[in-house]
């Protein structure tokens, strides 16, 4: 209560915001892998939860537990058996079985009845429950509670525009109505971009040609208009296919909001506009980042499988070789990083990656004797805009020697987990603190990263060792 609830409201979204990445990481890797399943149909699913009659034992347990439980037991007191076989025959429609509810539509159902998120979770959680009573696998549980999670808004009455004009809108006024108009926005977009362009950590995916650059801002500034409550000219659903095939992670994303935070800072923007422009940018940060979360995830999986190595995959001793062969003859004619690498030392410079990345992949640890990475690099003018060039030629090498994208995403994933050692002496020298937290250990400090609700967060998705590079 009070002029300072805003402002406390506001400290508080800022607080939290550097435990999403532990927090969420989960669940979107998990919806994700049920969406490419499920994008295949859902007749395999149906047939997975043991077709019509599955899914009435599943509803047996699921009611059995539901009338029993405080916090929803109320909506099902009257008539519990007639909603149970209701429920029954339109959830078997909608998870890929015949065809048969002719019942009322959702909304006209639930009007009136008061259902909340907090009651549709209560329920979603006691299906989950009952699946895995059954002996359903993981993976389809997941399948089947995505494929439900489409009806939250028909059940509470609400739709896709009350949720956007709830951010877009405040005391009737939308965000870019309080920017200052449709000529501030296409200000702060230009601002946003001479910033952008020229922050290292996000400058390779910016390192385009003036009329792709102008292309690319043009289409952020289609996406803002609509976001912010102005004409909407841009498919928010196209962010995540735009962004799929990119390696862009939380420290990319937190980048882009710091660049934001700079153009506010240079249109003069009051701080309250500034914050809900990022909140609301904020939104989609699993749309731009999602690509890369499915990557990791999918080369972790494979890599704690008890599979062959990396190493062993790529052709152990000659495969290795034979990729950092093909590594250098793209490096030494890549004029953004050939100047690293110093004609006279060119064979020990190869000698030592050859050995430290036969390390790395899973090879024999004893090859690599050399210096560490932080000592080797800490006299090099590399950035993270050089960083990802090189990892850019990594893949066209792999490319080259025919391996699949399975195999160059889990070299990435393996060679991204080097980024802040490499870059220890670059971070140093920006002024940048390096900061560590776990799920198990003690959070960052509030005081990190902070500025406005950005928390700046590390390269990566292992929650024992997310990094917060922070100014």
């Amino acid at each position: 209560p009070g002029s300072g609830g805003s402002g406390r409201k506001a400290d508080v979204v800022r607080a939290l915001q550097g435990a999403r990445e532990n927090v969420c990481t989960g669940y979107i890797v998990r919806t994700e892998i049920a969406k490419r399943s499920l994008a295949k149909g859902s007749d395999q699913m149906f047939r997975r939860l043991g077709e019509s009659e599955g899914l009435a034992r599943i509803f047996d347990m699921v009611y059995s537990m539901a009338v029993n439980d405080q916090r929803i037991k109320h909506f099902f007191e009257k008539d519990a058996d007639r909603i149970k076989q209701g429920q029954l025959v339109f959830t078997i429609n909608q998870l890929g079985g015949p065809k048969t509810y002719e019942g009322r539509d959702l909304l006209d159902i639930h009007l009136g009845l008061g259902v909340t998120d907090y009651h549709f979770d209560c329920f979603i959680g006691i299906f989950g429950r009952a699946l895995q009573g059954a002996g359903i696998e993981d993976g389809t549980i997941d399948e089947a509670l995505i494929a439900l999670e489409p009806l939250r808004r028909s059940v509470l009455g609400r739709t896709e525009e009350d949720e956007f004009r709830a951010l877009a809108f405040k005391q009737g006024q939308s965000v870019i109505d309080r920017m200052g108009g449709d000529m501030s926005l296409e200000t702060f977009v230009d601002f946003l971009y001479q910033s952008a362009v020229g922050d290292d950590r996000i400058r390779y995916y910016l390192d385009k040609g003036p009329a792709k650059l102008k292309q690319i801002q043009k289409k952020v500034y289609q996406y803002l208009s609509g976001a912010f409550g102005g004409p909407v000219q841009y498919n928010s659903a196209d962010l995540k296919p735009a962004h799929y095939g990119l390696n862009l992670t939380n420290f990319h994303f937190d980048a882009f909001l710091e660049a934001m935070v700079t153009a506010a800072q240079q249109l003069e923007l009051p701080e309250d506009v500034a914050d809900d422009a990022l909140i609301i940018v904020n939104r989609v940060r699993t749309d731009v980042t999602t690509g890369f979360s499915i990557r990791r995830a999918e080369a972790e999986r494979r890599h704690q499988s008890g599979e062959e190595t990396l190493y062993q995959r790529l052709g152990s001793e000659d495969g290795m070789n034979y990729f950092v062969d093909r590594l250098y003859e793209v490096v030494v004619r890549d004029k953004r990083l050939n100047n690293f690498f110093n004609a006279a030392k060119l064979a020990v410079i190869r000698k030592g990656q050859t050995q430290y990345l036969t390390q790395v992949f899973g090879g024999p640890s004893s090859e690599y004797k050399g210096r560490t990475l932080e000592e080797i690099h800490s006299v090099l003018s590399m950035s993270d805009y050089h960083l990802d060039c090189f990892f850019s030629d990594v893949e066209r090498a792999l490319r080259d020697l025919g391996q699949g994208s399975d195999m160059i995403d889990e070299v990435i994933v393996r060679l991204e987990d080097l980024r802040d050692h490499i870059l220890k002496a670059y971070y140093s020298r920006m002024g940048y603190k390096v900061a560590y937290s776990s799920l198990s250990a003690s959070p960052v400090s509030p005081s990190a990263g902070t500025l406005f609700n950005v928390t700046l967060a590390g390269s990566g998705f292992n929650a024992s060792n997310s990094m917060a590079i922070v100014n």
